[in-house]
């Protein structure tokens, strides 16, 4: 009898922890691997990463995670809307003042 109610014990702990992980993570938080290493060094292709869910208002310099024609990016906010931005030489400039990067592994072509 003792042992039947401590199974039944543990299986509704089991059961109460799964449910409570599964709303955290359907709702509040979520999980991704990085698709591909568009953020590389800080963040590379396999990467797993962590986001909260009910912030939905970007700020410059956030990263986010977003879908474009059904595949996965990873990419960081470099402006607001009403910001100007200009590609010069391979420097992003936005409102006349140039982003201020360490680790640039790549070239930043400009946009046509």
């Amino acid at each position: 009898m003792e042992k039947k109610k401590a199974f039944k014990n543990m299986l509704i702990n089991l059961i109460s922890t799964f449910v409570i992980l599964w709303i955290i993570f359907a709702f509040i938080l979520g999980m991704r691997m990085a698709p591909n290493n568009d953020m590389e060094p800080r963040i590379s292709a396999g990467d797993l990463l962590f986001y909260y869910r009910l912030d939905k208002t970007p700020t410059a310099r956030d990263v986010m995670i977003f879908k474009k024609n059904d595949a996965a990016y990873v990419g960081r906010v470099v402006a607001m809307p009403g910001d100007e931005v200009d590609i010069k030489d391979e420097n992003v400039i936005v409102n006349n003042h140039q982003l201020a990067e360490q680790n640039i592994y790549g070239s930043t072509p400009a946009y046509e």
